[in-house]
């Protein structure tokens, strides 16, 4: 049903009309649009794939195109992403900063790093994906993440799958993928993105289930550490059941 926030705010103009303006604005820029951008640079196609031809060593890990998770990503007919021409394994960063000298006043940027560019290109500001701008003043809640997420979600399963775009190199166009390989901010931000509880709650924990015991709202960890046995790791099974859960409840308090 409706979510029963204010939306729009009234206001008179010069000839004294009533109109409507919202109260807060979310300027966003779909990957697609930026991915298409990028691929129309010289030279943007060579770079993505250049982890293809690079020099392995058992054993040895010199970039992120090393480990194995850069590998375990498959598409839906178990082929591996690493495997395709142009599809880029992005890194989902947040991050929240003041735009004035003063004041607490607050926006977050969410832009996505592209882990299939040379180190020394990876974090340059041209190449770096200002997806969206998070309005209103303060760092966004857990429950706000998930409203500014939910179209770069959509974003994510569309290229998933593989669209359709006209590159440097193929101006009659190929098919590109982009999927998320890993979020990377601070540990409060990173627990919004992914929604969890923050690191000062009971289930201070993102790994396991484990709950904290609470003296006057504050974690005491005294015994915890002394009862590893009884710490089971979160799996992806238990975070769609806590998930569902939480978007089931009708008050704030479980």
């Amino acid at each position: 049903g409706a979510c029963k926030n204010k939306l729009l705010k009234a206001f008179k103009n010069s000839k004294g009309e009533i109109l409507y303006k919202a109260i807060n604005v979310f300027p966003y820029r779909p990957i697609k649009k930026i991915m298409n951008e990028f691929f129309l640079r010289p030279g943007f196609e060579t770079m993505v794939n250049h982890h293809k031809n690079r020099e392995k060593k058992e054993g040895w890990y010199f970039d992120v195109y090393d480990g194995s998770m850069f590998d375990q990503l498959k598409d839906a007919y178990a082929i591996p992403f690493s495997e395709m021409e142009n599809t880029l394994h992005l890194t989902l960063n947040v991050d929240w900063f003041n735009p004035f000298d003063s004041g607490t006043y607050s926006c977050g940027a969410i832009y996505l790093s592209i882990n299939n560019l040379p180190r020394e290109e990876r974090f340059k500001e041209e190449n770096i994906m200002l997806v969206g701008l998070m309005p209103g003043g303060q760092e966004a809640s857990t429950t706000d993440m998930n409203n500014y997420l939910d179209i770069i979600v959509d974003d994510l399963l569309e290229l998933y799958g593989g669209v359709e775009m006209k590159t440097d190199r193929h101006q009659e166009g190929m098919t590109a993928h982009a999927v998320l390989l890993m979020v990377n901010a601070d540990i409060p931000a990173c627990r919004k993105v992914a929604g969890f509880l923050g690191h000062a709650s009971a289930f201070a924990c993102n790994r396991c289930d484990r709950r904290f015991e609470m003296d006057e709202g504050k974690v005491n960890c005294v015994g915890c550490y002394q009862s590893f046995n009884t710490w089971y790791l979160r799996n992806n099974e238990s975070n769609r059941v806590a998930a569902t859960r939480w978007i089931e409840q009708k008050t704030p308090a479980l």
